[in-house]
């Protein structure tokens, strides 16, 4: 089954032998509601001009570069690519409400669904589906034993209707969402074969252009491009990949020029996009069709949506009762401990310390729960955080209405950062030489200078501080994760180990150098303070050691 739907659009002088139209697009937005800083997490002023994106910018800058395109003479299609839940707290605390709230307002035309979209269940998908007024497409779903997913708003295709020329949007999500959630008895199917048979049957009824959107990242996005004859354009999400031209605009590194052009064995040509993630920027690729379909020329680039750029009024007082809401809400309980959470003093800088124990614990349990793995109990037994990002202790025998208790304002004052979270696949020579640089420096961290100690999870490690600097390592042995039973072995300087890191150091944050030859890279997409919270929910009372 699929859904006609006709694109207005305020001209009528372009001819139907050819068409020219402007693609908006976005991907992995995961919540991000209110602007963030660079780094796409929480910005901490949110007056400073210093924030980038969120759903009122993003939804301004859509409007305006509508009518731009309107006064060009040119109609737009606007999609989204998924994973529009997840990442903040406001879903956190408001689940597919609040997502399908914000994404009507913003407009689309059309979207496919994100893994994330899967991460309350069948149960938190449903109500999102029929809330929200923009089509959802997907064609490599089998719902045949899954009856509540059986709604008219979810369809493998769209086919939109521009200026007389029949446009056909088809749906796809990347299978491993099976492994990333409870899915009952949903069936996912291959991409490619589903896409390629959709897009046949849109073809044989008429439908001249023919857009993929969906959710299985960068390399499958190429290889949709490429495999599947009649497909026009790939408009894809998943991986938060920047593809751009020439001088970035900010702190991104393209990972491929944009739109990425696939050569078919036809020789016909694809572009391929995406729009990196949270909201930073928005897609706008400018398409010319001739008379036949056939794709003659395109023109675009990712646009940053920086703090200079006006917000929506509408969506700014929409959101305010959320935020006003979401504010008492901190104050929740998320658990307890029967212990100091200690980083008195800035003990952390200093040496291990209890609560930097807590907080790598929890990022290896995130991964070993939500990123199952074949070879071994987890895909990363180490973790790491330097003590920088760590700023206050939870003391919570100073409180007498506490009682143990912390609340999430307290989680989020030791970690206020908002740093999305990864896995390194690294080498133990790069861990080998991330722990001394985590050292070298030591005297100046007495002294209060520097914080990069780093406070580890899945490592044990005997530093000699009277050594000379990039020699204190003395032994390092590391918690295995492809064994049945988890030891600690010594540390191999050839073996590739996953490491659990907040972005931060990844990004090169206290001259970090972790990220060279990594073989992998596979991103969280919930920010720091919020794997600690749902740690400690799952684990209380909590009673860390040293």
């Amino acid at each position: 089954m699929f859904v006609f739907v006709l694109l207005l659009v305020a001209m009528s002088s372009i001819a139907v032998a050819e068409l020219n139209f402007l693609l908006l697009h976005t991907n992995d937005m995961h919540a991000r509601f209110q602007q963030t800083d660079k780094y796409s997490g929480i910005c901490g002023n949110m007056t400073s001009g210093l924030c980038y994106g969120g759903f009122a910018r993003l939804h301004a800058e859509a409007v305006r570069r509508k009518q731009e395109a309107a006064n060009k003479g040119l109609p737009t299609i606007f999609l989204n690519a998924g994973d529009s839940y997840q990442g903040t707290p406001f879903y956190t605390f408001y689940k597919w409400r609040i997502v399908a709230t914000f994404v009507n307002l913003l407009g689309m035309n059309v979207m496919s669904l994100g893994n994330h979209e899967f991460d309350d269940g069948i149960p938190g998908l449903v109500p999102y589906i029929k809330a929200v007024s923009t089509p959802i497409v997907c064609s490599n779903l089998n719902i045949s034993q899954v009856p509540e997913l059986k709604l008219p708003q979810l369809t493998p295709s769209v086919v939109l209707t521009v200026n007389g020329t029949k446009i056909g949007v088809i749906g796809y999500l990347t299978p491993e969402t099976k492994y990333l959630a409870t899915l009952q008895n949903l069936e996912f199917l291959d991409e490619i074969p589903s896409i390629r048979l959709e897009a046949q049957r849109l073809r044989s009824q008429g439908v001249n252009i023919l857009i993929a959107l969906g959710h299985s990242g960068y390399p499958k996005d190429m290889e949709i491009a490429r495999e599947v004859e009649d497909i026009d354009i790939v408009v894809g999400g998943h991986t938060h990949t920047f593809l751009y031209n020439g001088t970035t605009p900010d702190i991104e590194e393209p990972k491929g020029p944009y739109p990425t052009v696939v050569t078919q064995p036809s020789g016909k040509q694809v572009p391929v996009v995406q729009a990196y993630f949270a909201t930073k920027y928005l897609g706008y690729l400018e398409l010319h069709f001739d008379s036949n379909g056939n794709l003659k020329s395109f023109d675009g680039a990712p646009i940053l949506l920086s703090g200079d750029m006006p917000e929506d009024t509408v969506i700014l007082k929409t959101l305010e009762p959320y935020v006003q809401n979401m504010s008492a809400t901190t104050h929740q309980i998320m658990g307890y401990t029967s212990v100091l959470l200690d980083n008195d003093n800035t003990k952390c800088k200093l040496a291990e310390c209890n609560i930097g124990n807590l907080i790598t614990d929890s990022y290896v349990d995130y991964a070993t729960r939500h990123y199952p793995t074949s070879e071994g109990w987890t895909p990363a037994a180490i973790g790491v955080t330097q003590a920088g990002g760590i700023r206050a202790s939870i003391n919570t025998k100073t409180n007498s209405n506490h009682n143990g208790s912390i609340p999430l304002e307290d989680i989020m004052t030791v970690i206020p950062w908002g740093d999305k979270i990864l896995i390194l696949n690294m080498s133990g020579s790069v861990l080998l030489e991330a722990l001394e640089h985590s050292v070298a420096r030591y005297e100046d961290t007495i002294t209060g200078h520097v914080s990069e100690f780093l406070q580890v999870s899945g490592i044990r490690v005997v530093y000699d501080m009277a050594r000379p600097s990039g020699h204190r390592v003395v032994t390092v042995s590391v918690l295995c994760a492809d064994c049945s039973v988890p030891v600690y072995k010594p540390l191999e300087l050839d073996m590739y180990y996953g490491v659990v890191v907040p972005d931060f150091l990844a990004l090169g944050g206290d001259n970090f150098l972790i990220s060279r030859n990594v073989t992998n890279t596979t991103m969280f997409d919930v920010v720091d303070y919020m794997v600690f919270a749902n740690y400690i929910e799952a684990h209380s009372p909590v009673y860390p050691a040293v």
